[in-house]
């Protein structure tokens, strides 16, 4: 685990002509340990201490299973001179995608607008 870096929103590679982006939807491992190449770890799992600094396992469970992970990944290929704007605008939908909520309030139309009337 020494070679992995946060990855918090995107991790990329590029040669001459294309870049290879990976967007995620959560905060996760990255590493290239080959030239040419990207590793991404989702979640960590040991049983055993593996004396890599934590100084115990990482055995989260649940329901007495090991954890799932699920997350989201995009990936885009694009060249190399317009790789940013395409990850950029991606990103932007990706991340901020609205979120509609509703809730029926407490109060009528009529008290609602007294109690709370705006200038």
């Amino acid at each position: 685990s020494g070679n992995y870096y946060p990855i918090n929103s995107r991790i990329w590679i590029k040669d001459s002509n294309r870049q290879l982006t990976v967007l995620t939807d959560r905060s996760e491992g990255g590493a290239s340990i080959q030239d040419g190449s990207i590793e991404i770890m989702l979640h960590r799992r040991t049983l055993y201490d593996d004396a890599l600094g934590v100084s115990e396992p990482l055995n989260e469970t649940a329901f007495d299973a090991g954890l799932v992970v699920r997350g989201k990944h995009l990936l885009i290929i694009e060249s190399s001179t317009s790789s940013a704007l395409y990850h950029r605008v991606a990103s932007q939908r990706f991340y901020m995608n609205p979120l509609a909520t509703y809730a029926l309030p407490p109060l009528s139309y009529a008290d609602y607008s007294t109690t709370y009337r705006q200038a």
